[in-house]
């Protein structure tokens, strides 16, 4: 129910259907902070904060047709969502103006919409230019405490380019990830302490097969020096091509 709820937010927050949006975003993971990435910081701040948005084109032309996609566009779901896009943000704009008038359309949908519009590209932008880097990824990620704080947790991006395919960004016991804890509470008590421990314990072979990108191998070089239920402390690591 709250990955429905999560991917249902998106259209209603005119934030793409999420065929797009993950097929840029693993472009984004595939060609980070290079030449093909769809929006670094590298040219510019404000290009990877929203002037790349402007240039519908320049998606395809850096990185290509979405053919990285091809596991979602067999999901009757995430095509569902991407034929009736438009149709998500228009039913809410309705529904807040038979509620509430003007007043609910200008601040639950324009109001909303822009805040929860530059929150969501600071990750691409300050995320990559401000913060500390906890591991080695051989890109631009950085971990930032006031975006996580306004992201629920977005904000721990370079744990995120890490470990890309883990829902928790929030490693540390002092990183808040509301977005982890409210969808994975139950999850994180039963198995979060064996899998996490385990895995960042080992070397942990990071692939993203099919989509022309090499795989990488993520090892911590710091021991775990206090372990609490779904918490590891002290650690860094270097990330280096196989």
């Amino acid at each position: 129910m709250a990955l429905i709820t999560s991917l249902l937010s998106k259209p209603k927050s005119l934030a793409g259907n999420p065929i797009d949006w993950v097929s840029t975003h693993r472009y984004h993971h595939q060609f980070c902070d290079s030449d093909r990435d769809p929006h670094s910081p590298i040219e510019g701040f404000w290009f990877s904060h929203m002037s790349w948005l402007f240039d519908t084109d320049t998606v395809v032309e850096r990185c290509g047709e979405p053919t990285n996609v091809g596991d979602l566009r067999q999901q009757p779901f995430y095509k569902f969502l991407q034929g009736t896009y438009i149709l998500h943000p228009i039913a809410l704009g309705v529904l807040l103006y038979a509620l509430g008038g003007f007043p609910f359309l200008v601040w639950g949908m324009g109001v909303r919409i822009v805040w929860v519009y530059h929150i969501t590209w600071l990750v691409n932008s300050a995320c990559h230019v401000w913060g500390k880097q906890a591991w080695n990824t051989g890109d631009l990620s950085r971990n930032n405490w006031w975006v996580a704080l306004l992201a629920f947790g977005e904000g721990w991006h370079n744990n995120h380019h890490a470990f890309e395919y883990s829902a928790r960004h929030g490693l540390e016991w002092w990183q808040l990830d509301m977005t982890w804890k409210r969808a994975f509470r139950k999850r994180q008590r039963s198995c979060t302490r064996r899998v996490v421990i385990e895995a960042l314990r080992k070397l942990l072979v990071c692939t993203n097969e099919g989509h022309g990108k090499p795989s990488y191998i993520v090892t911590p070089i710091v021991e775990a020096r206090r372990v609490t239920p779904g918490v590891v402390l002290e650690l860094t690591s270097h990330r280096t091509p196989t």
